[in-house]
């Protein structure tokens, strides 16, 4: 096994009303990526508002991510990079 001391991961925690799961990513992008798939399956389960577009056609990445966790008061989540220790 490759040893791994030194390098960077990153931390996702993910949490709902069920719980929370912890996932561990070698970059920033492919977490956002998990973030951004989160996002985009459950788009259609947001409340219906005037300032939440109906699909996501249009938004950026970022703004799926923030307009969606913004507007689930029951799910969050929290994204870190951390160095592996021996």
């Amino acid at each position: 096994m490759a040893n791994l001391a030194g390098q960077e991961v990153w931390v996702l925690e993910i949490w709902d009303r069920h719980g929370s799961d912890v996932e561990l990513y070698a970059s920033a992008a492919s977490a956002r990526a998990a973030l951004l798939g989160i996002a985009v399956d459950g788009w259609e389960n947001l409340p219906c508002a005037e300032d939440i577009p109906a699909t996501t056609d249009g938004l950026s990445d970022e703004e799926i991510v923030e307009i969606y966790f913004g507007r689930r008061p029951d799910e969050g989540y929290a994204l870190s990079s951390r160095k592996i220790e021996e």
